[in-house]
């Protein structure tokens, strides 16, 4: 029902929203990130389950790349058309969603460096095909120590994430990329790349 749902304008996603908006500092982000993951957003990294590339019959817990607008990493580098238009684009959306026009195009060009910094730590899809490029399980302390700004326990624990003791961190490097952000994003950003 089209109607409908043109009628209901933002409230399926309100509270979601009202979270964003409430984001106060980066100890909050974890428990946020798993509500935007539950819900179905690709904000940060992703977070799952896949077989062992060496042992068919073990699950490993894995966190992979991820959180990127564009489809490639390439994208936020090589194009700079596209890349003027989706920033144009992720204005729009901060300016549905409630910022002012004066914050708008800042915190849209925030929220584009942001995720290029994501990309810069990305592996590309070609390097992504090789199986070996993507697996490095980890003792779970020692995966977790890749970004100790990041409480990936709280985070877990919102998420309903069962027990594990090994993750596959698909591209360490993004991993650590992600600490650095959280050190270096002011909040502001952060609430823009989440909303």
């Amino acid at each position: 029902d089209q109607a409908a749902i043109e009628s209901n304008g933002l409230n399926a996603i309100a509270p979601l929203l009202q979270r964003i908006r409430e984001l106060k500092n980066r100890r909050e982000i974890p428990s946020l990130l798993a509500a935007l993951h539950i819900a179905g957003v690709n904000a940060l990294f992703g977070f799952g389950s896949e077989p062992d590339l060496h042992d068919a019959a073990r699950t490993n817990a894995v966190i992979d790349q991820g959180g990127l607008g564009l489809p490639d990493r390439r994208a936020y580098f090589q194009d700079t058309r596209l890349t003027t238009s989706y920033e144009a684009h992720v204005e729009r959306m901060l300016l549905l969603g409630g910022v002012t026009v004066a914050q708008g195009a800042t915190l849209a060009r925030a929220v584009v460096r942001l995720e290029a910094m994501l990309a810069q730590a990305s592996l590309d899809e070609a390097s992504r095909q090789d199986p070996a490029r993507i697996y490095s399980p980890m003792p779970r302390q020692e995966a977790f120590a890749l970004a100790p700004e990041f409480d990936f326990e709280a985070y877990l624990k919102a998420a309903g994430a069962p027990p594990f003791e090994t993750v596959n961190i698909s591209v360490p490097g993004f991993v650590r990329q992600i600490n650095r952000l959280l050190l270096e994003t002011g909040m502001e950003a952060w609430r823009a790349y989440f909303a």
